[in-house]
């Protein structure tokens, strides 16, 4: 019987509870239905906050204004990359006898980073990276792995899916339900913790030994086996901060 994960199916993914016998699945369920009615009456504060304030920003938003600001610049970078566009950045000049002294003087500039080169071409590389950051940041950055979406990313670009279930991506993490006395010492020092349903009553760690280093916070639950590729995930972020980064360089550029 599944009843966790019918109330979340994220969160039973992450800590894989579907299991009644599951120690602390019924406190774990009422966790879970006490946030759905809390987040139900911040939906509708977050509602008014839109219609009421000069820049038409909820706090929710506000918290994830990155996100925000990808899904709505992501589609009109693609657009722009799709038109029929008629220049290009200086930066990208390719060589033309009369705007340098020598071919030598322009392979020179190129050497020393005064200009990029490479022609349009080059541009439209540096088009594809920026599009990959956003399609990144879209689809894949707060993904577990088995969102469709972030699948397709990976096909798209050629990696290989650093969630998949193979020996490669496999990893272990150990699973701990929280104290009371806990739980309640986090909420004070991070009041904020409320507007999200307070800390959740178990978590994750890659120790194994946390009820034992200390019992008073931690009781063991179970070993967990998942999948995630850390260091490839790694490598495919790298390349998405170096598209926001190109992105930043050449933001007055988005011209034609």
């Amino acid at each position: 019987m599944k009843t966790a994960k019918s109330l979340s199916e994220k969160y039973d993914s992450i800590f894989d509870i579907d299991d009644d016998n599951e120690p602390h699945l019924f406190e774990t369920i009422l966790y879970r239905i006490k946030y759905r009615i809390e987040n139900f009456f911040h939906g509708i504060k977050y509602f008014f906050q839109k219609l009421i304030r000069p820049y038409h920003a909820s706090d929710l938003e506000l918290w994830n204004l990155d996100g925000l600001m990808a899904k709505m610049l992501y589609p009109k970078i693609l657009a722009f990359k799709k038109m029929n566009r008629h220049g290009y950045p200086s930066d990208f000049s390719e060589y033309h006898k009369n705007e340098w002294k020598s071919k030598n003087e322009y392979d020179n500039a190129i050497k020393e980073g005064k200009i990029k080169g490479g022609g349009p071409e080059a541009w439209e590389k540096v088009l594809d990276e920026i599009i990959f950051a956003f399609e990144w940041h879209l689809h894949c950055k707060d993904s577990i792995g088995t969102d469709k979406r972030a699948i397709k990313f990976f096909e798209k670009y050629g990696y290989k899916n650093p969630y998949a279930e193979t020996e490669e991506n496999k990893s272990v993490s150990y699973i701990y339900h929280m104290s009371e006395k806990y739980i309640n010492e986090q909420n004070e020092k991070s009041p904020d913790l409320k507007e999200f349903g307070g800390p959740a009553p178990v978590c994750m760690s890659d120790e194994s030994d946390l009820h034992i280093k200390d019992p008073e916070k931690y009781s063991f639950v179970r070993e967990r086996i998942y999948y995630m590729d850390t260091r490839y995930i790694v490598e495919i972020e790298k390349r998405a901060l170096e598209g926001f980064r190109l992105f930043g360089e050449y933001f007055a550029s988005f011209w034609d």
